[in-house]
């Protein structure tokens, strides 16, 4: 897995920064042959997939049995190695679980980020900035 840290100047990793980082995205379940991006500042990452399907991984969610509707509110917060969904934390094989449906709509769990269903039709992925909002992606279908 060869990724390169985007920062206000691009660099190159180090052998031993590259190693680190593969290291942590296969911790996080992050396939070797995956495409992302991802962007360091300080002690922060934030990882970018590319063409999120959010609102297909609430179907697949409630086709799964996760979810008990795609009308009803959703909240998870997916850091690769937990994910709590509607403020509990989940069992370790549902993880795994939300994972694998969140790889395949093209969705990279991560420190800090979330996805979140507020009602039908209206979908936000990102990372919160608490009171200031959110950096990412919202829909709001009519």
């Amino acid at each position: 897995m060869k990724k390169t840290v985007c920062t206000p100047t691009e660099t190159e990793l180090t052998e031993a920064q590259r190693r680190k980082y593969n290291t942590m995205f296969r911790n996080a379940g992050i396939q070797s042959n995956a495409d992302f991006s991802f962007y360091k500042k300080g002690n922060n990452i934030v990882v970018i997939g590319l063409n999120a399907k959010i609102k297909k991984v609430f179907n697949d969610l409630h086709k799964k049995g996760y979810i008990a509707s795609t009308d009803e509110a959703v909240k998870l917060a997916i850091d690769g190695s937990s994910v709590t969904q509607n403020g509990q934390r989940l069992a370790t094989d549902k993880v795994a679980a939300y994972n694998a449906i969140l790889r395949d709509n093209g969705i990279i769990p991560s420190p800090g980020k979330y996805i979140e269903m507020k009602k039908a039709g209206s979908y936000r992925l990102g990372y919160s900035l608490g009171k200031k909002g959110i950096v990412g992606t919202w829909i709001e279908e009519d």
